[in-house]
């Protein structure tokens, strides 16, 4: 049986990937990479709505 993990987020540019090797690395650390696949993904495009945009701190 295989499962997949799906990482997102707002643009896909950095936190959805990092979240994914992250993720890979845990799973290759139990040695479970033939069970899971783990994969980034995004959910919106933060530039196409102001709405979306998240301040600087």
């Amino acid at each position: 049986m295989t499962f997949t993990v799906t990482t997102m987020c707002l643009g896909n540019i950095c936190r959805s990937p990092m979240a994914e090797a992250i993720m890979r690395a845990r799973v290759d650390d139990v040695d479970l990479s033939r069970q899971v696949v783990v994969n980034p993904a995004v959910a919106g495009i933060p530039d196409a709505d102001p709405r979306l945009d998240v301040p600087d701190p």
